[in-house]
């Protein structure tokens, strides 16, 4: 499993932020008495498929999002893929295994550090930002209401049910008089449905309609255990790679994930080299999209990949099928050792 870094000022603003806007509080529920939603405990096996929609400005966009749970001895890993208005997205997250307030943050910097803005606030604001601090530790039941400091006010009015799973209908209202959902099953650690919006006034996104709906939980479910197999042989063929430029007296540090499928590759991620951060990217032509094949031919020929997700033309080095970038960024940038580990990589 790869070590997650994240040594960017701005990720460390943008995870203290995290903590200190946080809707959830975490050791109110470790306090609770009677029946609590056990919102991010999450257990080996869980799968979770939602249907999600987006609305900006009266344009409605949709996709879909499969969330599965995997563990080891001390941490669990999630593993999140789908696709939303056609464009393939996936990340993963590693936690402390029972650490709910480390779930919370390293998932919440995954959708923001691997996702496009689109995709990222809706998972966001659908499965970490529900405004649900009044949820931990009350005992639920219709009729149940709570206001908080801010005005909100939280109302169950009826329980209704998500693939296969019954849960109660919260209502809320917010200071501008918009009533939004949320409905949760105290024993499903994501919510059954959310149809919520930006919430932060005057952000860019305030306004912003998102809505996941669950279409099927199971808790048994290893399905995730073929991808991490899959992944894992593909990811084989980088790690070579990243021995090769070992074995050729590169300076190789850690690694990083990365949202390859946006690129159109089978695995992907990126590595500290010689000081500086490269990517490094795996193609199976075979399986890969009309366009991504054309993307890949072209850059062979012109050493520019076009990157369709982003619409941005990027530097390339191209090695059968390994393509390697972050070596320069328009006339600002370029790395310490680009030369040498082109060379390098050219000669595996």
């Amino acid at each position: 499993m790869k070590k997650r870094v994240f040594s960017q000022t701005l990720l460390v603003l943008f995870v203290i932020t995290l903590i200190m806007m946080s809707p959830i509080n975490f050791t109110k529920a470790a306090l609770a008495t009677g029946e609590e939603w056990k919102a991010l405990h999450f257990k080996a096996g869980q799968m979770f498929i939602y249907e999600l929609k987006r609305e900006d400005a009266g344009m409605e966009r949709t996709g879909e999002v499969t969330l599965w749970i995997d563990d080891g001895l001390d941490e669990i890993e999630m593993l999140v893929e789908g696709e939303f208005d056609k464009v393939p997205f996936s990340v993963s997250a590693v936690s402390e295994k029972g650490d709910i307030e480390d779930i919370y943050i390293n998932f919440a910097t995954a959708l923001y550090v691997h996702l496009p803005p689109d995709i990222r606030d809706l998972l966001f604001y659908t499965f970490l930002s529900f405004k649900t601090e009044a949820l931990y530790g009350e005992e639920l039941s219709v009729g149940w209401e709570y206001q908080d400091e801010f005005d909100t006010l939280f109302r169950i009015t009826d329980k209704k049910t998500f693939a296969g799973r019954e849960g109660y209908l919260i209502q809320i209202e917010d200071e501008d008089d918009s009533i939004l959902e949320v409905c949760i099953n105290p024993e499903v650690p994501l919510p059954l449905m959310a149809n919520t919006k930006g919430f932060v006034e005057g952000d860019q996104y305030e306004g912003s309609v998102f809505r996941a709906v669950l279409t099927s939980y199971e808790t048994d479910a290893f399905a995730a255990e073929a991808i991490v197999a899959d992944r894992e042989m593909e990811e084989g063929i980088l790690d070579e790679v990243v021995e090769h430029f070992r074995n050729n007296s590169l300076d190789v540090g850690e690694t990083y994930m990365k949202a390859y499928k946006m690129m159109g590759a089978v695995t992907g991620f990126g590595l500290e080299v010689e000081g500086g951060v490269v990517e490094l990217y795996l193609f199976d032509p075979a399986t890969a999209d009309a366009e991504t094949v054309k993307s890949l031919e072209e850059a062979r020929n012109t050493g520019k990949f076009w990157f369709s997700a982003m619409e941005m033309e990027i530097p390339v080095v191209i090695n059968n099928n390994i393509l390697l970038t972050g070596l320069e960024y328009g006339t600002f940038y370029e790395h310490p050792a680009k030369n040498a580990i082109i060379e390098i990589f050219l000669d595996f």
